[in-house]
């Protein structure tokens, strides 16, 4: 397991530190689209961090059908196993 997906707060760590936004903006079930900062090149930028640190490829298409954070947390871990 990638350090930042050991666990939910990790992640969202790791969120808060790749969107430049304060930790206690970003949560699990908020929408991640709704997050300050997020914007298309912010997508992709995390899309390639997320590989970087995992080795997760997440496709434009994949990112574009989940909603929340928790979504995506539940995304990496379900594709890393």
């Amino acid at each position: 397991m990638h350090p930042i997906t050991k666990d939910s707060e990790s992640f969202i760590e790791f969120l808060s530190k790749e969107l430049m936004i304060s930790i206690n903006k970003v949560n699990l079930s908020i929408k991640f689209r709704e997050l300050d900062n997020w914007s298309s090149l912010n997508a992709l930028i995390l899309i390639s961090r997320i590989n970087e640190e995992t080795g997760v490829i997440i496709s434009a298409s994949d990112l574009s059908n989940l909603i929340t954070v928790d979504d995506l947390f539940k995304f990496i871990n379900k594709v890393n196993k």
